[in-house]
């Protein structure tokens, strides 16, 4: 039986395994997916997420596919008001894969760096508006202090 086999990396120390239903998936994801057999693997220290996609790889048959879905490890260092409002990817790129090799990619981008929304990472409040949102200090606002 054909099987869509789903892994999340990224984030240091979790990793989220699963099978997405149904026929090999296309890309880009929708955000909130259904999968069967999930597990979640958290450790104090970085998982080793190559060994973890190579068990995965190591399982496909033929007609099988994974789909490996890496996060966005800079989002979670912006604050979570600013995520929608700059548009800032979850996600840095999704692949899939078959027993042949490399079938799909999709970038959201290649280099967190080069974005124009990087400099959130450690950006600082600067004030509230009206309705309570944190308003960032934007660099062009930093260069004038000096």
């Amino acid at each position: 039986m054909k099987k869509n086999y789903y892994i999340c990396v990224g984030l240091r120390n979790l990793v989220t395994k699963g099978e997405l239903g149904g026929m090999m998936p296309s890309l880009p994801l929708d955000q909130e997916i259904h999968l069967d057999n999930i597990e979640f693997i958290m450790g104090e220290e970085n998982i080793n997420v190559e060994d973890e996609i190579q068990d995965l790889k190591d399982k496909m048959e033929d007609w099988d596919s994974l789909t490996i879905r890496y996060w966005n490890e800079d989002a979670p260092f912006i604050l979570e008001e600013w995520i929608d409002e700059f548009n800032i990817p979850p996600y840095q790129r999704e692949e899939i894969w078959t027993t042949q090799g490399l079938v799909q990619t999709y970038l959201y981008f290649i280099n967190a760096e080069d974005e124009n929304w990087h400099w959130l990472t450690d950006a600082q409040v600067d004030y509230y508006d009206d309705d309570g949102n944190p308003v960032p200090v934007y660099p062009e606002d930093l260069e004038d202090e000096d």
